[in-house]
């Protein structure tokens, strides 16, 4: 049965539910207040006005945190009916997100870091850890866009109270609510959204029913793509590059009283799909479940309790299976599981005319790796487990109506085993930062943060010899010392209102940082000739060492203008990097970009449209494929545009777009000889009842 078919049974029991949903009295309640909450908003909510509370866990809007935070709503999403997480972090400043053509997992760089856990990424909190070393990839995460309601972005090790690891930042998918599907004036639901996209045959679809009462809030969706090999710019179809897959969410918030409130969430995302041709062929099928149970509690008697417990579990399973003339029939196994707790309180009082929102917290997790090939351990990947766990406490002080400080302190401990070998360290990352009004609506901050990250078992372990025709030998590094980063940088938040139109409004956000990674973990490989000059595996060796350190800078700039009938986006990031000691370029996720976006609406006849602008300059990882192009820059165009009757009371969205709009020849991913996709027109629609 094609994801298709399963999508269009689950259609049909869905249409059934949705009556159901309506007839119990639980459900059906509503209020006046709910019905106001439900209704769309005005004016459309771009990133930098989204409430996050991902940077500092506190709530507030980005363009109102004192750090470089990003956030994508679900009418951005939307807007451009993202196939991938890479679409979905498109224009972000300072990050990249690589797919390997035919490859549905995602790699995502924040400020040139990434792999092994640099960039902590999480859906509704649970951490997504699972790696596989393999040419060309080390981690990758596997996420549905069509599930996604809500992506947080912190840049930089800025965000101590996340955890251990993150020192290229932070990336948050939330899982979409009832409230992102509620039509105005609803207390129940539901709506099918199906897209199709022209160059890769794509098919996607989706399935949501949904209901909100005194107490309750349910959403349930299953989601389905199947997508072909896509074209180049040249036209040339690129072999294996095409996917299929299902997904499925529940979600169900329980909120009794204003004290309480309990999320419970589960997941499943199935990924099929085929990597590499002819005699080294696979056939790869990843499945990723994560659950999600959080409580927070918040009585009304005292402002010194805002508890939250957060449990999660992530379990990544991936089967391959060679259907080439190599090795036929060969079976590769690995699976990654990451159970966690993560349990924090803020208390907000004052001392005398100073204000404080302190959070004491503390977090673990715990990732089992199980790798095989054939009969034995799989040779990039080694199999072991690995326990991380870490307690902080952060102190936001109002010191006046203009100047704020936050300061905070985090101490970690790791622990990882591998057959007989053990590893042990820990670590304390403290932060400041200092922010300023200078004038109403002009904010200025400076912050200072260092950072932590235990090496992966990956790193760490590693051990055997590369199959043949190469047989060198992997070998391991216990002593691996733990990377630090020490992040120094400045800010601005500008936001003002009625300022060449009435109620029209500008956002915008800048950073310049420079952070320092000492014992920066990298790969390395001592080729070793015989006579003759002929290579000499059996002496060669692949492993991981730590370097000197590790030196990255740049400028990060994000800009938005809403006049009502007309709206405009602009990021920029420049970014450098380079190891200090062999004075080499790092070779990912750094350069120039640029993303503009020029767009208008028209509210009485519910129609929006707009021309967006993806560049490129100064790529650090140009190289050379086989056709003798490099991956240098670029220049792409798009189009959208959307189209809701207003007779139909919001029932009946209609899309179209084009992505790459004048076929442009270019590559954006590291290692690969296969062009980037040409220009695709997507159509689809989403009707709600």
């Amino acid at each position: 049965m094609t994801p298709f078919s399963r999508l269009l049974r689950a259609s049909t029991a869905m249409a059934l539910v949705s009556p159901l949903l309506a007839a119990s009295p639980a459900l059906a309640q509503s209020t006046t207040a709910q019905s106001t909450t439900a209704a769309a908003p005005a004016v459309p909510t771009y990133s930098m006005g989204a409430v996050t509370a991902t940077a500092d866990r506190t709530e507030k809007a980005a363009i109102d945190t004192a750090a470089p935070v990003s956030v994508r709503t679900n009418e951005e999403l939307e807007r451009f009916m993202p196939s991938s997480v890479s679409d979905m972090l498109s224009g972000i400043p300072g990050v990249t997100a690589y797919q390997t053509a035919g490859q549905p997992g995602t790699k995502i760089n924040i400020r040139g870091l990434q792999d092994f856990g640099r960039v902590n990424v999480m859906v509704d909190g649970a951490r997504q850890n699972f790696q596989r070393s393999s040419h060309g990839q080390n981690t990758v995460v596997f996420i549905d866009p069509d599930l996604i309601g809500q992506v947080d972005v912190v840049r930089g090790p800025s965000a101590v109270v996340y955890g251990s690891g993150a020192i290229g930042g932070v990336v948050n998918f939330q899982t979409k609510d009832a409230k992102d599907l509620l039509r105005k004036g609803q207390t129940f639901g539901g709506q099918v959204t199906a897209v199709y996209g022209d160059n890769a045959a794509e098919r996607r679809g989706s399935v949501s029913g949904y209901a909100v009462a005194d107490w309750v809030d349910v959403v349930a969706s299953v989601s389905a793509s199947d997508r072909g090999n896509f074209k180049g710019g040249d036209g040339v179809k690129v072999n294996a590059s095409g996917w299929e897959s299902e997904s499925g969410l529940a979600k169900m918030t329980l909120t009794p009283n204003d004290a309480h409130q309990l999320r419970v969430s589960a997941m499943r995302s199935s990924f099929d799909y085929t990597a590499g041709s002819g005699a080294t062929a696979d056939k790869l099928e990843t499945d990723t479940d994560t659950f999600t149970l959080r409580h927070r509690f918040t009585p009304e008697s005292t402002r010194l309790i805002d508890l939250t417990t957060n449990l999660t579990y992530t379990d990544t399973d991936q089967n391959e299976t060679r259907t080439g003339s190599t090795s036929n029939g060969r079976k590769t196994h690995v699976q990654v599981t990451t159970p966690g707790i993560d349990l924090f309180n803020t208390s907000r009082f004052e001392t005398g005319s100073v204000g404080h929102a302190l959070t004491i917290g503390g977090d673990a997790f715990h990732d089992e790796v199980t790798a095989t090939r054939g009969t034995g351990a799989l040779e990039f990947t080694p199999g072991g487990e690995r326990t991380i766990a870490g307690a902080y406490i952060q102190d936001e002080i109002a010191l006046n109506e203009r100047l704020s400080l936050i300061g905070a302190v985090r101490f970690d401990t790791y622990e990882m085993e591998s057959g007989s070998q053990t590893v042990e360290d820990t670590a304390v990352s403290p932060k400041l930062t200092l922010g300023y009004v200078v004038t109403p609506g002009v904010q200025v901050y400076g912050s200072w943060a260092q950072a932590f990250r235990a090496p992966s078992i990956t790193e760490t372990l590693i051990n055997g010899t590369h199959p043949a025709p190469a047989p060198f030998r992997f070998v391991p590094n216990p002593g691996l010392r733990p990377e630090t980063a020490e992040n120094m940088e400045i800010g601005t938040n500008v936001k003002f209102d009625n300022i060449a139109l009435a109620n029209d409004r500008l956002q915008w956000k800048t950073s310049v940082y420079r952070s320092e990674v000492d014992d920066y973990i990298s790969e390395y490989f001592n080729m070793v000739f015989g006579a003759g000059g002929a290579p000499n595996f059996s002496a060669s060796t692949y492993g991981y060492r730590n370097e000197a350190e590790v030196t990255l800078h740049g400028v990060e700039s994000e800009l938005v203008y809403d006049a009502g009938f007309a709206y405009a986006g602009l990021t920029l990031t420049s970014a450098r990097g380079k190891n200090t000691q062999t004075g080499k370029k790092l070779t990912s996720g750094l350069g120039e970009r640029a993303s503009l976006t020029l767009g208008a609406r028209d509210r009485s006849n519910g129609i929006d449209g707009g021309w967006k602008m993806d560049g490129r300059l100064g790529l650090q990882d140009v190289h050379d494929s086989a056709d003798g192009a490099q991956a240098s820059g670029y220049l792409l165009h798009g189009l959208y545009v959307s189209y809701t009757p207003p007779q139909l009371d919001d029932r009946l969205t209609l899309r179209a777009s084009v992505d790459n709009l004048f076929d442009t020849e270019y590559r954006d991913r590291l290692q690969t000889d296969s062009l980037e996709q040409g220009r695709t027109v997507k159509v689809g629609g989403t009707v709600r009842f």
